[in-house]
């Protein structure tokens, strides 16, 4: 069973789009995970309230509470509102989602070693649609809680095991779609965001 209190093994380690996090593994959540090294490498979800509480939690930084502030001073911090956070209904269940998502889609993959490389592969036939929809009004939050979601989470990990040898692993991409573009443009950039996840500066 996933921990009510979870405390990510990469506590106090820095995230940075580009820069890989050395993998560090922990028991997964399901027995049946046990030795698969891309699930065992990721933090397990934030499920208690309180750790629901913390992360989704930003309050307004610089804002004082003053009555006899002028009309002018209250007015000019109105757009600290913006920066305002707080834990919503489905915040817990988005959590929980993203990484069941990622366990069932790891659970498919396979390491393949070849005399150059090693290869995660998937097989064809057993691959099913495997995701979830964040739907809401503009405004609502769906950025700002995805931005909080992935927070906890290193976007590539590089594992280095015995026998198998050195890999990375792309945990999440951030890929931009163009409204009434084509799939030629859409692969561009998935092939863009997975440059960028690993490093690669060059143009696409």
């Amino acid at each position: 069973d996933i921990s009510e209190d979870c405390t990510s093994q990469y506590e106090g380690i820095i995230f940075r789009p580009g820069i890989p996090v050395e993998a560090r593994y922990i028991h997964a959540a399901a027995k049946a995970d046990a030795g698969n090294p891309l699930i065992e490498a990721l933090p397990l979800p934030r499920t208690s309230s309180k750790d629901i509480r913390n992360a989704y939690t930003k309050p307004i930084y610089g804002y004082e509470f003053n009555p006899s502030k002028s009309k002018l001073q209250a007015f000019s911090e109105i757009g600290l509102l913006d920066g305002l956070r707080f834990p919503l209904p489905y915040h817990q269940r988005l959590e929980q989602e993203n990484y069941r998502v990622l366990q069932s889609a790891y659970r498919l993959k396979e390491l393949m070693i070849t005399e150059k490389e090693i290869i995660s592969i998937g097989a064809a036939n057993d691959m099913a649609p495997i995701g979830y929809s964040l739907i809401g009004a503009s405004g609502s939050g769906k950025s700002s809680s995805l931005k909080i979601l992935l927070s906890q989470y290193p976007q590539v990990i590089e594992h280095n095991i015995k026998g198998v040898g050195k890999f990375f692993q792309i945990v999440y991409l951030i890929v931009n779609v163009v409204p009434n573009s084509n799939f030629k443009a859409l692969y561009k950039e998935i092939a863009r965001a997975i440059d960028k996840a690993l490093g690669y500066s060059e143009p696409f």
